[in-house]
């Protein structure tokens, strides 16, 4: 039997069983049915099955799937620049760190200089007194 003998019988088949509307999209998408079973695969799956689901499926994937990728594409470019941004920070806090413990250290050492200065004063009025 050949393929247009099958395809007849099965248009015949949907014809005596009145199901004239499957005859109609399988005729339209017959060159395209792996791509509807998996279409309809992935829905079934997120329970998007009804018509609320496939009637806002549809809005999107028709109207606003271009501008929701284009939005998508400048989300996933301002979290690049977020990155850039946090690692830069990230760099400053590190480098504000460093200075401030330049300062501590610094902050240390003249108090030490100033204790020592200071022992001194008090030996050499100590000295004084004494004499």
């Amino acid at each position: 039997m050949s393929a247009s003998e099958v395809h007849n019988m099965q248009e015949e088949f949907w014809a005596l069983n009145q199901q004239y509307e499957l005859a109609f999209v399988y005729g339209k998408i017959k060159n395209f049915l792996p791509s509807f079973l998996k279409l309809f695969q992935s829905l079934k799956e997120f329970g998007m099955l009804n018509e609320e689901s496939l009637s806002n499926f549809l809005k999107y994937a028709g109207h606003e799937l271009p501008e929701l990728t284009y939005r998508m594409q400048q989300l996933a470019n301002e979290v690049i620049d977020l990155e850039s941004k946090k690692k830069q920070s990230i760099d400053a806090l590190a480098q504000l760190s460093d200075t401030l413990s330049w300062y501590h250290r610094n902050i240390k050492l003249n108090k030490q200089i100033l204790s020592d200065l200071d022992k001194k004063i008090n030996q050499k009025q100590h000295v004084k007194e004494v004499h």
